[in-house]
């Protein structure tokens, strides 16, 4: 064996390992949000009310469970054709020439355009429910509706611009730039703050207002729905964070492995995330729902029985 096999070899090794790690994530994470889909799906059906904006919201949410579900596919077709032509499939000239076959392979270059325009749209899916969250709280606030509206029609922007220079790398090849892809996470990552933000800032107001009438109580159901969109705003935020950070960081000339790998492991699980906000928030909502009705139908019987 030649030095420039083993070199290749080890490069080898070192790919599928990466790719066999990012697998066991991709894998864990579409299975669980299939579950809570699932879990969605049921509730609706079992709801005696059936709302438009509930029904909105489960369009929505059907939709981003068709992207991400090709998303997945093509995830793992990557893997299995550079398995199969990589490994499996021996060739006259070596691991050399089996390498280069199987990164030639055309549905390598097909699916991974195709991913990149599925993960861009399940982000710009993902703000746009943030943003018709913060919307709907403050439906009669024209500057806030202004500014919220600016900030989406900018994401969609860069959105376009990020997706059109990687699918020009992908095809044209050349050296690929991480810049606008940490812009558009950076920019989504403001969306996100600013939307929570209001949220926030309307869930104090009105837990001023309510307090000033009740000295002790406990949380009305609008405010644990606003502390809901809260905690979920701030949990996508800080996998946001994560992938700006590690973004930046792949971006220097030398990476560390490490780096890379947690790079690579953070940029599947965001589109996963932005793909479980809304409907991890629809399931809690609804199962709270349920739940406190179930609680009042027994304490209304309960008392009924003391009564007789």
């Amino acid at each position: 064996m030649t030095p420039e096999e083993a070199q290749v070899i080890n490069g080898i090794g070192v790919i599928n390992y990466k790719n066999v790690s990012n697998m066991v994530l991709v894998c864990m994470l579409h299975g669980m949000y299939c579950l809570v889909f699932l879990t969605s799906i049921y509730i609706y059906l079992n709801k005696r009310s059936k709302r438009e904006a509930t029904i909105n919201l489960l369009c929505a949410i059907m939709a981003t469970l068709v992207l991400i579900t090709m998303y997945f596919i093509g995830f793992m077709t990557e893997i299995f054709v550079l398995v199969k032509y990589g490994i499996i499939l021996s060739l006259p000239g070596g691991v050399i020439a089996q390498t280069e076959s199987a990164n030639s392979q055309s549905i390598l270059l097909v699916w991974d355009v195709i991913s990149i325009w599925l993960a861009y749209v399940i982000y710009l899916v993902a703000d746009g429910m943030i943003v018709w969250r913060a919307w709907a709280v403050w439906m009669d606030n024209r500057g806030v509706k202004l500014t919220l509206a600016f900030l989406m029609f900018a994401d969609i922007g860069v959105d376009l611009a990020a997706g059109v220079t990687d699918t020009r790398t992908r095809i044209l090849g050349g050296q690929e730039t991480q810049t606008l892809d940490w812009v558009n996470v950076a920019l989504s990552f403001t969306i996100n703050v600013v939307a929570t933000s209001l949220i926030g800032f309307q869930a104090w107001i009105y837990h001023e207002s309510v307090k000033k009438t009740v000295s002790i109580r406990k949380k009305t159901r609008l405010e644990e729905i606003l502390l809901l969109l809260l905690e979920s705003g701030a949990i996508f935020g800080i996998v946001q964070l994560l992938d700006i950070i590690f973004s930046i960081l792949d971006s220097k000339d030398t990476v560390l492995p490490t780096v890379d790998l947690a790079s690579q492991l953070i940029g599947n699980l965001y589109p996963y995330a932005a793909a479980f906000n809304p409907v991890a928030i629809y399931v809690v909502v609804q199962t709270q729902n349920t739940y406190e009705h179930s609680f009042y139908l027994e304490e209304s019987h309960t008392d009924t029985t003391t009564i007789h």
